[in-house]
Formats: C-alpha cells, sequence, structure tokens
C-alpha cells in the first residue's frame, strides 16, 4: 500500500488563482483533491473508471466555484 506523503498547500493562493482562473492553481487543485476524491469513491465501491469520472466532475464544479470561497480560521475550505 503506497502512502501518499502529507503535502503542504497555500489553500488562499489556490482559492485566488482559482477566482482569477489561472491555470496553475486549477492543476494545483485538480493534483491535490482529486485523488483523494477519487480514493473515497473506490473505498464507497466504485469501479476505478467511475471513480475517476465522477471525482473529477466533483473537483471541477468545486474549483468553478471558488468564487464563493470564504476563509475559515479552522483551516478549512468553507464554501
Amino acid at each position: 500500500m503506497n502512502k501518499v506523503a502529507c503535502e503542504k498547500i497555500d489553500m488562499e493562493a489556490i482559492a485566488q488563482g482559482l477566482v482569477c482562473l489561472e491555470a496553475s492553481a486549477f492543476h494545483e487543485f485538480m493534483h491535490y483533491f482529486a485523488p483523494r476524491v477519487r480514493s473515497k469513491f473506490l473505498r464507497y465501491g466504485l469501479n476505478s473508471s467511475d471513480a475517476e469520472d465522477l471525482a473529477i466532475s466533483v473537483v471541477t464544479d468545486i474549483a468553478l466555484k471558488a468564487h464563493k470561497y470564504s476563509p475559515s480560521t479552522t483551516s478549512s475550505f468553507v464554501a
């Protein structure tokens, strides 16, 4: 079982980049969250292809709503 290294990301900078429609922010957001969302769907029993498609759809929908992002004092992504 491969363990993913704990990555530190600057969610504020990514959120600002997403609001400004920066491709690099979108890529970083997708790179960080899509595998985690996909993994969750696999644990719920989806096949690999469906989990991948749904993860990309979910993460894309979230990224497109970044303009609704509001910072949280608990370091969570609240939209």
